[in-house]
């Protein structure tokens, strides 16, 4: 929703998406800037959230006061996820090692005991369960991973000592429970 291609009718979209039945949306923010202008999307709208991420081609951009930013922006109820975050290594946009430095910077995060992380099913997991404790599958088989609220960590970016070496292909998102900001604005 934060794409300049609906910036001529953004009311128009939301208007449609209504029509539709559409009653709740969440917009994926790619870097800094769009979850600036998410998170502010979503505060000016009733059913409206956002999340804030780099995504992994966009990792050798980001700078300590990016992941600051990422951290302060995840503490607002609207901003409900990490994302768009994760590990893609089909492309070589950003340097495995950078990919997985921000990932790692950006996932203290900590969602509250019961959220969901989604994570693509297709290949092994090794940087989540490292840092997770891990759940039944979902229906369906998919791999859910939620991690236990022990207080927000602190890790430098870029950390000091290098990268893990394992090659992880994993992309996730993390959602976390906001009750309080759904019972205020879907009433």
């Amino acid at each position: 929703m934060t794409d300049t291609a609906f910036r001529h009718d953004l009311e128009a979209v939301f208007h449609r998406a209504a029509e539709a039945g559409v009653t709740r949306m969440v917009t994926i923010a790619s870097d800094l800037d769009d979850a600036l202008r998410a998170a502010e999307l979503a505060a000016a709208r009733s059913r409206c959230w956002s999340t804030a991420g780099v995504h992994p081609h966009a990792a050798g951009d980001a700078s300590p006061d990016t992941v600051a930013k990422l951290r302060g922006l995840l503490a607002h109820d609207d901003v409900v996820a990490v994302g768009e975050t994760g590990l893609d290594y089909h492309y070589d946009n950003a340097a495995p090692s950078v990919q997985r430095a921000l990932f790692d910077a950006i996932w203290p995060w900590e969602p509250k005991p019961d959220s969901p992380s989604w994570s693509t099913p297709a290949r092994p997991m090794t940087t989540l369960p490292r840092r997770s404790a891990t759940c039944p599958p979902a229906p369906g088989g998919s791999s859910i991973a939620s991690r236990a609220a022990t207080g927000p960590s602190e890790r430098p970016w870029p950390p000091a000592g290098g990268c893990p070496s394992r090659e992880s292909p994993v992309s996730s998102r993390s959602v976390r429970s906001t009750s309080s900001a759904r019972s205020r604005r879907t009433g």
